[in-house]
């Protein structure tokens, strides 16, 4: 699912939203690829908004450049959304 950019209140309410009738034990992989891993504003506050409603297995997915460069170009699967 996407949920948005979670470093403004928009897209942080979009991921409540998103969230709210999952089972908090549920595996999640979150994961940012706008910009280089150090410099992302999304990432940290998706996980702590995630940690904060009680989820327990949760994973972040390290991109260090950008989600093209790391995982589509590399012909890894991508949905694309219509």
């Amino acid at each position: 699912m996407f949920a948005g950019t979670a470093s403004d209140p928009d897209g942080l309410q979009k991921l409540r939203e998103q969230i709210n009738n999952l089972p908090k034990d549920k595996f999640v992989v979150l994961y940012c690829g706008c910009c280089p891993w150090n410099n992302c504003p999304n990432v940290k506050p998706a996980y702590e908004e995630m940690k904060n409603q009680g989820f327990t297995n949760l994973k972040l997915l390290y991109i260090p450049k950008s989600f093209t460069a790391d995982w589509a170009d590399k012909n890894y699967p991508v949905e694309v959304k219509k």
